[in-house]
Order: C-alpha cells, then sequence, then structure tokens
C-alpha cells in the first residue's frame, strides 16, 4: 500500500506539472502566433470556408484546408517551439490562475487514489492494533472516503483541530473527473490558490495519521510538503 500510494503521489504531481507546462506553452504560443503574418492565400481559403454552425454536422465535415502548407507549418513550428520553452523555464502563476488542462484529471484522480489508500492502510492499522474490531472495518472498508476520514479523526473534528472541506472539494473534484459527463466537463477547473488549500489540509491530516501509527518512514505528509514546495519554486517563481 505504501508503494501504490506514492506512486499516486508521483503521478498526482507529475500531471500538474504538465498541466502548468501547458498553461505557460499556451502563453508563449500566442505571442508567437502574432509573429506569424497571414498570406494572401490564406485569406483566400478564409473567404471561401463554409462550415456548420451544427455541432454534429461540424463533427461529421471534412473541413478540407483551413490555412496555407506554408501558415500551417509555421504554427506547428510555434507550438513545438512554445512546449520546448515551457519545459525548460519556470514561472509565477497568480494565485487567481483558473487551470482547466485536460492532466487535470491526472492530478485530481491520482490524488485522490493517494489520499484513499493512505486512509485505506490506517484503517488497516487501526484493526491490527486493536482499535477497531472486525465488523467495524470491513463495515468502514466499503464506506465512503469522506466517511472514513470523519470516524478516523472524530475527535480533531470535534475539538475544531481538523478540517476537512478542502478534503470534499478534491473528492468533488475527482467525482467529476470520473463521470466526466458534459456538464461536468464544463465545470472541471479549480484556481491555483485553491489547490494549495487543498494540499495543506491534505498534509495536515497526514501528519496526524502518522503520529500515530509511528512507522519507520518518512512520513507521506513530508512527501506531500516536498512536492508542494517543488511546485512553488517552478510556478510561483518571481524572478
Amino acid at each position: 500500500m505504501a508503494e501504490a500510494a506514492t506512486f499516486y503521489l508521483n503521478e498526482a504531481f507529475r500531471h500538474v506539472g504538465e498541466a502548468f507546462e501547458y498553461e505557460l506553452a499556451s502563453h508563449y504560443f500566442g505571442e508567437l502566433l502574432s509573429e506569424i503574418n497571414p498570406t494572401d492565400k490564406d485569406r483566400k481559403l478564409a473567404n471561401n470556408a463554409n462550415y456548420s454552425s451544427e455541432t454534429v454536422e461540424l463533427l461529421r465535415s471534412d473541413l478540407g484546408q483551413p490555412l496555407s502548407e506554408e501558415t500551417i507549418s509555421q504554427m506547428s513550428k510555434a507550438w513545438e517551439s512554445a512546449q520546448q520553452m515551457a519545459r525548460k523555464n519556470t514561472h509565477f502563476f497568480k494565485a487567481k490562475t483558473e487551470v482547466s488542462n485536460i492532466s487535470l484529471l491526472g492530478h485530481v484522480n491520482n490524488l485522490g487514489f493517494f489520499i484513499e489508500t493512505l486512509v485505506n492502510r490506517h484503517l488497516l492499522f487501526l484493526n491490527m492494533t486493536g482499535k477497531l474490531d472486525d465488523f467495524n472495518y470491513l463495515t468502514l472498508e466499503r464506506a465512503q472516503i469522506m466517511n472514513r476520514l470523519i470516524y478516523i479523526f472524530k475527535t480533531e473534528l470535534e475539538s475544531k483541530k481538523l478540517n476537512l472541506d478542502r478534503v470534499s472539494n478534491l473528492m468533488g473534484l475527482r467525482n467529476k473527473a470520473v463521470h466526466y459527463t458534459p456538464e461536468n466537463a464544463k465545470n472541471f477547473k479549480i484556481k491555483l490558490e485553491q489547490l494549495f488549500e487543498i494540499w495543506k489540509q491534505l498534509i495536515r491530516l497526514l501528519e496526524l495519521m502518522h503520529k500515530r501509527e509511528l512507522f519507520n518512514e518518512v512520513g507521506y505528509h513530508e512527501s506531500l510538503g516536498l512536492e508542494m514546495n517543488q511546485f512553488k519554486m517552478r510556478w510561483q517563481n518571481k524572478k
């Protein structure tokens, strides 16, 4: 379970890194596009274009050649250059930056798998140490993840030492990712500051689990904190 948790954590931050690389590449691409001037052939093709306004009909249509080969080639090279620059550079994204890039699906799903795996491991720990009987263990194992968390952290929640609102937000996003309906796809987005809040709350609950378990390992709260700090160094770099 520890190996699975490590895998999910690494995958989660690989995907969120890709999401912000795409955002930066899109910015560079916009700048490079402004330097490409349309040719007379492009203008002629644009004037002769006749695309359907009906979605299904448009998807079934052969759009032909919307731009000249010369311009398409320049745009292709611009996008390749933009991606290369984004892979190499750091950037400062404001806290209010909102992302909806498809790679966010990978972050949300894997981060959800990460915390759920460690919650399941903690329940097993409680069962093996006699703090949770077999019947309740099997019942909780089948329960919703938020119900499992509420059981584990009942004392901390009652004393206001822990809040699970951001974890609930994460699970809501993961539900949208798993059930990717047109409506969920439209609403699948998050601000950078909200990601930070989710990560910080996860660090807090993982720290509490680590203090109870006392396993001889680097705590997952430390691993998540390291991933968050590395993310900040690259994507909130003011240099």
